[in-house]
């Protein structure tokens, strides 16, 4: 029964919408749910719902399919009834500066305790240096110096007084004391002490030295007296430093009774400013005084300061961070330094928080190909998760590349739910080559690409329609507007039974045609834009499909659309660029001649042929050898080529022209040239399916319409493919008027009767073909060769 040409319904499939009343989108409840997502989200719910370790997630789709929005959408809303995670601070380390402290705090309080801080500091420096300058300090302090002195002078007073009962006088020189005899209360000179008889010179000398070993005693006794008096000094000191000190640091302490960790901290500070409260004295030799809470800021009073890493004052729920560039600082934070005269130094102060301090408690979202793109930052995150902490690792100290000793923070406990989105492709990958990856990323969600266009899935698809108009603030679409956007969306899936879920291309062609509503000044989106939305669209991007019709036009690519040519046809490929892809016709030949049995695929020798095609090829040898040789073995060689292709050829989807051509070739029986064919054929010669149907089919058509349509063109398709049809208005009308034909066959035979026009025949029971047929011609030459190869074969041996 020979093949009808396809109705005008089979091949636009419209949209039907039945019952539903509506004038435009208008009429439409909006519907902002996961439409044909129910699985993914189930598994996104599921995934941060859980609260064991190792359940993060992985969420794959296509780009512009909308992840990024629902994913954020879902996670905010979880998110928003989660708990207000704590704040984290860095504090110094008094015993260890270059490991700094970290100390956990309730929401708020970070903040909070680093304002106190600051205000102790600006009240110390304010009350310190006043009261060591008040009138009751300095009157303890002359009275300890009164004392001293007092106590100092009593000693060489008794010594003065013992001497003089011997008529020694003490005298203070400017280099210490002396003692020298005295006569008559005048102090004798040597000149007058040499005449004085020997046995008194004598006498005064013993008495000397008996009372200069008592001054030496008295003497030393000195720096003793100087000791405890600055012991005095110092506890006085103390004494003022704790009646200052402690009041303030007592005040924090009730504040913040119930911090175990903030305790120890104002232990340790209170010790430091015991022992440097001179820091807190102003330089007098410096004349100029800067305002309190600049000086409090100064870089000497930086080891008292709070490094709130993460606060969370203002905030309501756990945090939600989009992270854009998850390098490894950005995702682990960093330790910044400052320069001076040639110094790097650093600090507490200048811990700087990572994506997963600021996530910490709540949840982190992150592009795979990006954190994967950039060094360390993989590995950090995984170490991370699988550590369940937050350690700074400088940079420069993983590439080993700076010797001097860095800042060695205190790590901080993670508990976070991390979100990776990727492609399918990057999923098993990691899955495959990552052994840390699957105990660590243990729920995937995976975002459908189409749903079934059936009258539900409808309903809601034009309420999402309604919805992306108001998103956008777009014009209203007519009822023919939708109807258009939906067969366009069939059209984008290559599939008339089914919808497009790739949001960004919808949204794209809802402002395209809105811009066209403008440009026309309608008051609502219709039919005709969204239509010339989409030619619009294929003509910006048609340049190199036009070079491609203009060289066929032109004789340049040789492709026939009316004769009859022995084993030679029209094959149908598909070429993508960027976001267009087009049809382009292919002429695809083929030779026979009596050999061995060997099929050379011409692609595949030059090494322009996938692996795929060459296994279409290879089918072909089953495919003849099954019908043609069960009884004796193939005696031929051929040969398959596309012609004027220069370039990678991979697919199968033209494999039964390949089959139709190479019969062609060992029958003598031409190829109907007005037509093109595309279709995949297994060994038992059931056509088979093919992507980019319309594609194909659109690419004959332009090229037979450019050369005048004779109304017996037409391209035939595997009948597996009638469902996919959505084919231009243009072709559609054509087919209708019958200046163009698409046919769909399911058989290889069905092929070869339209190609030829010749009966093709069926077996006997003997195995044999009628022999006026087209497989009767081709069973009788594969015959002849295999007799005259016998006959040379035997000639040889003799």
């Amino acid at each position: 029964m020979a093949a009808k040409p396809l109705s005008a319904e089979q091949l636009y499939h419209a949209c039907d919408f039945g019952d539903m009343e509506f004038q435009t989108t208008d009429d439409l409840t909006p519907d902002t749910s996961a439409i044909g997502q129910e699985r993914a989200v189930d598994a996104i719910r599921f995934g941060i719902g859980i609260g064991h370790g190792g359940y993060n997630l992985f969420i794959s789709g296509s780009s512009g399919i909308g992840k990024h929005l629902l994913v954020a959408r879902i996670v905010g809303e979880e998110a928003s009834r989660g708990a207000i995670p704590c704040d984290w601070c860095y504090v110094n380390n008094f015993d260890e500066p270059h490991q700094p402290r970290a100390m956990k705090l309730p929401r708020g309080q970070g903040h909070q305790l680093r304002r106190d801080m600051l205000q102790l500091i600006e009240n110390l420096l304010a009350r310190i240096p006043a009261t060591f300058k008040s009138d009751d300090y300095r009157s303890r302090v002359q009275e300890l110096q009164a004392e001293f002195e007092a106590e100092e002078e009593k000693g060489f007073q008794e010594l003065g007084e013992k001497a003089h009962s011997q008529q020694i006088s003490l005298l203070r020189t400017p280099h210490g004391y002396t003692l020298g005899p005295v006569r008559d209360g005048k102090l004798l000179t040597p000149e007058q002490f040499s005449k004085l008889p020997p046995e008194e010179q004598e006498a005064i000398k013993q008495q000397i030295e008996a009372l200069n070993e008592e001054l030496t005693e008295t003497v030393k006794q000195v720096p003793k007296l100087q000791q405890r008096s600055l012991e005095r000094l110092r506890d006085l000191e103390r004494e003022f430093t704790h009646l200052i000190i402690d009041p303030e640091i007592q005040q924090l302490r009730e504040r913040y009774r119930d911090h175990p960790a903030v305790q120890q901290f104002l232990d340790q500070v209170h010790q430091d400013l015991i022992e440097n409260i001179d820091d807190f004295m102003p330089d007098e030799k410096n004349g100029s005084h800067p305002p309190l809470h600049k000086l409090a800021r100064s870089p000497e009073f930086r080891r008292y300061r709070i490094k709130v890493l993460v606060g969370k004052s203002c905030e309501a729920g756990a945090p939600v961070i989009l992270e854009d560039m998850p390098s490894y600082q950005n995702l682990i934070g960093r330790i910044e330094y400052s320069a001076h005269f040639g110094t790097l130094s650093t600090d507490f102060t200048m811990i700087q928080p990572g994506a997963l301090h600021r996530a910490n408690g709540g949840y982190l979202i992150i592009d795979a190909r990006k954190l994967l793109s950039l060094p360390f930052a993989w590995e950090g995150l995984k170490r991370a998760l699988r550590n369940r902490e937050i350690r700074i690792d400088p940079l420069e100290k993983l590439y080993g590349s700076v010797a001097t000793r860095s800042l060695e923070p205190e790590p901080i406990p993670l508990d976070v739910k991390v979100l990776l989105i990727g492609d399918r492709r990057l999923y098993y990958l990691l899955k495959a080559y990552d052994p840390d990856f699957t105990s660590l990323f243990k729920v995937y969600a995976d975002f459908a690409e189409e749903l079934d266009r059936e009258s539900e899935n409808l309903r809601r698809y034009i309420g999402l329609i309604s919805a992306l108009c108001q998103e956008e603030q777009l014009r209203p679409l007519t009822r023919d507007g939708v109807a258009r956007v939906v067969e366009q969306s069939s059209r984008y899936v290559d599939d008339s039974t089914r919808l497009s879920l790739h949001r960004g291309r919808i949204v794209d062609l809802l402002r395209e045609a809105d811009y066209w509503s403008r440009q026309r000044h309608g008051g609502a989106i219709e039919a005709g834009d969204v239509e010339r939305a989409v030619t619009a669209a294929r003509h910006r991007n048609g340049q190199y499909a036009e070079l491609m019709l203009r060289q066929m036009e032109r004789g340049t690519l040789m492709v026939d659309t009316d004769g009859s040519v022995v084993g030679q046809g029209n094959g149908l490929s598909v070429i993508q660029m960027g976001d267009e892809r087009f049809g382009r016709p292919s002429r695809i030949s083929a030779t026979a001649r009596i050999g061995s049995g060997k099929m050379v695929d011409i692609e595949r020798e030059t090494e322009l042929g996938g692996a795929i095609h060459s296994k279409g090829v290879l089918i072909l040898s089953s495919f003849l050898a099954s019908r043609f040789a069960r009884n004796a073995p193939l005696s031929l060689n051929a040969s398959l080529v596309f012609e004027q292709s220069y370039g990678p050829v991979d697919g199968d989807s033209a494999s039964a022209l390949e089959l139709c051509v190479l019969l062609s070739a060992i029958a003598g029986i031409g190829l109907r040239q007005q037509f093109a064919v595309t279709g995949s054929v297994n060994q038992h010669g059931h056509i088979q399916a093919i992507g980019g149907v319309n594609e194909k089919i659109e690419g004959f058509y332009e090229l037979c319409a450019s050369r005048g349509l004779t109304g017996e063109q037409g391209v035939i398709i595997p009948a597996a493919n009638i469902e996919h049809l959505t084919l231009q208005r243009d072709i559609v009308e054509a087919c209708d008027a019958g200046r163009f034909h698409v046919y769909a066959v399911s058989e290889i035979d069905e092929l070869l009767a339209l190609l030829t026009g010749e009966t093709v025949g069926e077996m006997d029971c003997d195995g044999l073909y009628p022999p006026r047929t087209l497989n009767g011609r081709v069973q009788r030459q594969l015959q002849d060769w295999y007799d005259t190869a016998r006959k040379l074969n035997a000639g040889d041996r003799s």
